[in-house]
């Protein structure tokens, strides 16, 4: 009797260790997602800003804006101002608020450095996209790393408990009586 609760309490003992293993993995992994997703969500709305005053330069061209096309490129720089997210975007945000009226009128210096102003503000957000895809890789792979140390220790840990239980008398001998069997017919 006493071998049967060892080996249950052996048994249970593997099954909670894989559980929480298992539950852990899961656990690292579903953290994962919302951070990436509110990352994407944060610098893709502001890149898509950008994109929009950039178009609005472009179909300008050297002309005046009209009005309508004022409020447009006006309405995303106000998003992009709202979405303020990342160290690195304060600087273009201010240069292009503080061009954006002369750019918009036809100055061509002043349409310029909006232009620059906008290039930073789509590198600085990709470069926080990058930066967080280097943080879920480096997040994966460590975690996978640790399922793969904990999958070693259960396999070490039923390892040892079985070298650890008393051998059965006749555990070595039915497999020998099952093959005379056979044998004789």
């Amino acid at each position: 009797m006493e071998l049967r609760r060892d080996l249950w309490l052996g048994l249970a003992a593997l099954l909670a260790f894989n559980l929480v293993m298992a539950f852990g993995t899961v656990g690292l992994l579903t953290r994962i997602g919302p951070a990436v997703d509110r990352t994407l969500h944060e610098n893709v709305a502001s890149i898509q800003s950008a994109e929009q005053m950039l178009t609005l330069l472009a179909r300008v061209g050297g002309r005046p804006a009209a009005p309508a096309e004022r409020q447009r490129f006006v309405a995303a720089m106000l998003r992009a101002q709202g979405n303020l997210t990342e160290p690195g975007e304060a600087d273009p945000l201010r240069a292009i608020d503080r061009d954006q009226a002369a750019a918009l009128g036809g100055d061509a210096a002043s349409r310029a450095r909006v232009i620059e102003a906008l290039q930073r503000l789509v590198d600085v957000n990709r470069g926080a996209l990058w930066s967080v895809s280097a943080r879920v890789r480096r997040l994966g792979t460590g975690g996978a790393w640790a399922a793969v140390f904990l999958a070693a220790m259960a396999l070490t840990l039923s390892l040892l408990a079985g070298s650890r239980l008393p051998p059965h008398p006749h555990a070595a001998r039915a497999p020998l009586r099952h093959a005379r069997g056979a044998a004789r017919g």
